[in-house]
C-alpha cells in the first residue's frame, strides 16, 4: 500500500496518542494514500470519521456531517477527541459508564 509521507506521519501521531485514540472505540479502519477513515463509538458521537490530507501537513476532518477544515497534524487528535469523546464532566462520565458496564 502506497501512503503519502503526511498520512504516515499522521498515523504515527495516532500511535503516539494511543490511549486517547483507543477511548474513541475506533473500528473499521480504512487507510488510503491521502486519507484515513474509521468508525468511532465515543461518549458524544457514534459514526464515521474521515481525515483527508489537503496540502502538506494540513488535513480536513469530517465527523458525521460536520467538517473541520485546515487542521494542522498536531491538532487533529485534539479536535476529533473534543467532538466525539471529551465531555465537560469527562471523569464523572467515565465513572458512570464504567459502573454501567460492571453492574
Amino acid at each position: 500500500m502506497k501512503l503519502s509521507k503526511d498520512i504516515r506521519s499522521l498515523l504515527v501521531t495516532f500511535l503516539s496518542n494511543r490511549s486517547v485514540v483507543a477511548s474513541w472505540g475506533i473500528s473499521n479502519i480504512h487507510i488510503n494514500e491521502n486519507s484515513v477513515c474509521f468508525t468511532v463509538s465515543g461518549m458524544k458521537h457514534h459514526g464515521r470519521v474521515s481525515i483527508n490530507r489537503t496540502e502538506g501537513t494540513v488535513y480536513d476532518v469530517k465527523i458525521g456531517e460536520m467538517l473541520l477544515v485546515s487542521l494542522k497534524k498536531e491538532d487533529v487528535i485534539t479536535a476529533i477527541d473534543n467532538y466525539i469523546e471529551h465531555t465537560d464532566n469527562y471523569n464523572e462520565d467515565i465513572a458512570k459508564w464504567l459502573s454501567q458496564k460492571i453492574g
